[in-house]
C-alpha cells in the first residue's frame, strides 16, 4: 500500500484526538460559536464602520442637492409664513416656487398628518399637478390616511431603518404597508424615499390604481436566477428596476438576505460651524423664495435637472440627525441623498453572504492551525500567522475599492484563535508525550534516577543532554561457548542471577543500568549526582567482580559447566569516562534510556584489552584522572594501547587483585574486532 497523504494523516490523527476529548471539544465549539456572534455583534460593525469612514471619497457625479430649512430660513421667512409648523398652503407655495427652477424631482423629506381628502381637495390636486413631487409617507403608522385618494400621489417612505446599535448602514428599498383592520382598508407596497426619487428621475410613472400602486415601476425582488418573483418574495437578494417589465434591460441592484441595500458613504463636506454632517451640496430654502436676490448661476447648476430634497437642519425644529459609519450626527436628508446617488450611480456596497464569510474564515484559519501544529518552533509559525493576517487585510482593502464589504475582525480574530488553539494542542501533545516518557522512564531506571530526570525537566525528557559520565561494561566471559551445553532453564537462571547481583551492587553505588546485552551489561555512573562518579564506578565494579566471581565458582561446581578444555565462566569489566549524549532513544511506546558517544564506545572496546592483558578489569586514563586519591593506591599501569577509531594511544590501568597469574602482554597493543 502507498503512504498516507500527510494532510489526510493530519486530519485523521486530530479526529482521533478530538474524539478522545469530546467534552473539551464540545466546549470549544460552543466557545467558537459564542466568539463568532460576539465578533459579529460588537467588533465587526465598529471596525467595518471605521474602515468605510477611512476609505470614503468625495462624491462624484452627484444628482442631488439639499434645500434646507435651517435657522436662517426660519428667521427670514418668519414674517412671510409665520412660525412653524407651516400650513399645507405654505408648503404648496414652496413646492411651486422650487419647481420654477426646473429640478428633475422635488423630494419632501416629511409628511402631512392632517391632510383631509374631503376638505383638502384643492391641495391634493395641486400636489398631483406638480408632477415631479415625491411626498413623504411614514410606513406602519397607527394613524393612517382614511381614503385611497391620497395614495394616488407619488409617495416615498420617510423613516430610516437603523441597525440594533442605532446606526444607519442599510436602506430597505421597499416597505410593505399592512392593513389596519377596519381603520383604513388600505394596504400597498411603498418605496423608500430614495427609491421613489430615483424611479422618478428615471421617468418611471406610478399608476393611480391603489391596488396596483407601485407595480408599474416594475421593481422585482428575488434571486438572481429568477428576478421576476413577487415584490416581497421570501428570498430577497436582487432588486431589478426595469421599464415596462423588460427585466433584461433593467438595472440589477444586489441586496442582502434581508432585502436591504448596503450604502456606500461619501466623504463629509467641511462642517463650517454646523452641528451636523452632510456629504452633498446644500442651499438654504429661503434662497428659492428671495425675490430681491435670485439664485446665482452656481446655485442654478445645483438645482436644474437634479433631485432637490427639502429637509430640515434647524435645531429649533428638532435636529434630524442619525448615526452612520462616517458620523454620529449625519443629517437625515443627506442620508436620503446618499441612498439616491447610490442607486442612480450604482455605487452601493456589496456585502458577502454568511457562507462566503464562513468560507473565508475556514480558508485562513485552517492553514494557520495546521502550520502551528506541524511547525516545531513558535517563531516561524507566529510570522506565518502575521503574514496570513496581513494578506487577508490586503484582500479586504482591495475588495473595498471595488465596493465589496467583507468581514474584517472575525477572520482576523479567528486566525489568532487558531494560532492559540494550535499552540494549546501542541502543548497537550508534548504533555502526552512527556507523560508516556515518564511512565516508561519509571520502568527503565531506578527511583533515584527517575527523580533526577524529573528535576531536569521536559527538555531533557524529550531531547536528552550531553553530560560527563563513567561508562562500565560488565561481561560474563566464555558464557556463549559454555551455554551450548546448558539446559535452557540453567541458562536463564545464570543470566538472571548475574543481572540481579550486578544491578544490586550498581544501585547501591548510585549507578544506572543502561541495558542488558545478553551476557553483558552496560552501566552508567553520573546520572544521579554524586561526589565522584568515577570513584563510584570503580568501587561498584570491584565489588561486582568479587560477588559475581564467588557465585561463578558455585555455578561451576553446581552445574558442572566447565568445558572439556577446562574453560570456565569468568567476569570482565572495562571502565572509561567522558562526555556523552544521555537520553531516551526510540519511539514513545518503545524507549531506551541510554548513553551514546565515543566514551561509551571506548569503554566497550577496552573489553578486548582486558582479555589481552589477562585481567578482569581495565580502567582508562580518563577515569583514573577523575578518581579520588584513595582509589589510585593499588592501580597498576598496563601501558599505552591503540584503540580502534582513536589516533592517540590510551594508557590503561588495573588493580592487582584483578590480574591473573601470568605475564603481561607487550606494552603497546592494537584493539581487535
Amino acid at each position: 500500500m502507498g503512504s498516507i497523504n500527510p494532510v489526510v494523516r493530519f486530519f485523521k490523527n486530530y479526529a482521533l484526538f478530538l474524539h478522545e476529548r469530546a467534552l473539551p471539544v464540545l466546549a470549544g465549539i460552543l466557545t467558537i460559536i459564542s466568539i463568532y456572534f460576539i465578533c459579529q455583534i460588537f467588533f465587526e460593525p465598529v471596525i467595518q464602520d471605521e474602515l468605510v469612514k477611512k476609505s470614503s471619497a468625495p462624491i462624484q457625479n452627484s444628482k442631488v442637492t439639499l434645500a434646507l430649512i435651517d435657522s436662517e430660513t426660519l428667521d427670514k421667512l418668519k414674517n412671510r409664513f409665520g412660525r412653524m409648523p407651516w400650513t399645507k398652503e405654505t408648503y404648496l407655495e414652496i413646492f411651486q416656487k422650487l419647481n420654477t427652477n426646473d429640478p428633475a424631482v422635488i423630494l419632501f423629506d416629511s409628511y402631512f398628518d392632517n391632510l383631509d381628502p374631503t376638505t383638502d381637495t384643492d391641495a391634493i390636486k395641486a400636489m398631483k399637478n406638480i408632477g415631479n413631487l415625491i411626498m413623504g409617507y411614514q410606513s406602519n403608522r397607527e394613524t393612517v390616511y382614511q381614503v385611497p385618494e391620497f395614495y394616488h400621489l407619488n409617495l416615498g417612505v420617510v423613516i430610516t431603518d437603523h441597525d440594533n446599535d442605532g446606526k444607519f448602514r442599510s436602506l430597505l428599498p421597499i416597505f410593505q404597508e399592512l392593513t389596519y383592520g377596519e381603520k383604513t382598508g388600505v394596504q400597498g407596497i411603498f418605496p423608500s424615499m430614495a427609491l421613489a426619487a430615483s424611479l422618478k428621475m428615471l421617468h418611471f410613472q406610478a399608476r393611480s390604481d391603489v391596488d396596483n400602486y407601485f407595480k408599474e415601476w416594475i421593481v422585482n425582488i428575488g434571486k438572481e436566477s429568477d428576478p421576476v418573483e413577487q415584490l416581497q418574495g421570501e428570498s430577497s437578494y436582487y432588486m431589478t428596476i426595469s421599464p415596462n417589465g423588460e427585466v433584461e434591460k433593467g438595472r440589477k441592484v444586489k441586496l442582502d438576505k434581508e432585502g436591504k441595500l448596503r450604502l456606500r458613504w461619501y466623504k463629509p463636506l467641511p462642517v463650517g460651524g454646523k452641528t451636523y454632517v452632510t456629504t452633498h451640496p446644500t442651499i438654504p430654502l429661503h434662497r428659492f423664495l428671495d425675490t430681491e436676490t435670485p439664485l446665482t448661476d452656481e446655485e442654478k447648476v445645483l438645482v436644474q435637472d437634479r433631485i432637490l430634497i427639502i429637509g430640515s437642519s434647524a435645531a429649533s425644529l428638532g435636529l434630524d440627525i442619525h448615526a452612520t459609519p462616517i458620523s454620529a450626527s449625519h443629517l437625515g436628508a443627506d442620508i436620503h441623498a446618499t441612498a439616491i446617488d447610490n442607486i442612480l450611480n450604482e455605487e452601493y456596497m456589496t456585502v458577502l453572504s454568511d457562507w462566503q464569510n464562513f468560507l473565508l474564515i475556514a480558508l485562513f484559519t485552517v492553514p494557520t492551525f495546521y502550520l502551528r501544529i506541524k511547525l516545531k518552533h513558535l517563531g516561524p509559525t507566529f510570522l506565518y500567522t502575521i503574514a496570513l493576517m496581513g494578506i487577508y487585510l490586503l484582500i479586504v482593502l482591495l475588495e473595498l475599492t471595488q465596493g465589496v464589504l467583507m468581514d474584517i475582525a472575525t477572520p482576523e480574530i479567528f486566525m489568532i484563535i487558531a494560532f492559540t488553539t494550535g499552540t494549546f494542542f501542541k502543548e497537550l501533545d508534548k504533555d502526552k508525550e512527556v507523560q508516556l516518557l515518564e511512565k516508561n522512564i519509571s520502568k527503565l531506571v531506578s527511583k533515584e534516577v527517575f527523580l533526577e530526570i524529573q528535576k531536569m525537566g521536559k527538555a531533557f525528557q524529550t531531547s536528552g543532554n550531553r553530560m560527563e559520565i563513567t561508562s562500565v561494561f560488565v561481561d560474563l566471559r566464555n558464557f556463549t561457548t559454555l551455554s551450548e551445553n546448558l539446559a535452557p532453564t540453567d541458562l536463564k537462571d545464570i543470566l538472571n542471577e548475574f543481572y540481579s547481583l550486578t544491578e544490586e551492587v550498581t544501585l547501591r553505588h548510585r549507578g544506572t543500568i543502561d541495558k542488558f546485552l545478553g551476557d553483558g551489561i552496560l552501566i552508567m555512573f553520573g546520572i544521579v549526582p554524586t561526589e565522584n562518579h568515577a570513584s563510584d564506578a570503580v568501587m561498584a565494579t570491584r565489588e561486582t567482580i568479587q560477588v559475581v566471581q564467588q557465585r561463578i565458582a558455585e555455578w561451576n561446581s553446581e552445574k558442572n559447566i566447565l568445558a572439556n578444555d577446562g574453560t570456565a565462566l569468568d567476569i570482565g569489566v572495562s571502565i572509561n569516562s567522558g562526555i556523552t549524549f544521555v537520553g531516551f532513544l526510540g519511539t514513545p511506546d518503545r524507549l531506551s534510556f541510554t548513553a551514546v558517544g565515543d566514551a561509551v564506545n571506548t569503554s566497550a572496546r577496552l573489553q578486548d584489552m582486558a582479555k589481552k592483558y589477562k585481567t578482569r578489569m581495565v580502567i582508562s586514563e580518563h577515569t583514573v584522572a577523575l578518581l579520588k586519591d584513595v582509589h589510585r593506591r593499588d592501580l597498576k599501569s598496563l601501558g599505552r594501547v591503540r584503540i580502534r577509531g582513536r589516533e592517540t594511544p590510551l594508557e590503561i590501568f588495573t588493580y592487582e587483585e584483578a590480574l591473573f597469574d601470568c605475564e603481561l602482554s607487550p606494552p603497546i597493543a592494537e584493539s581487535s574486532e
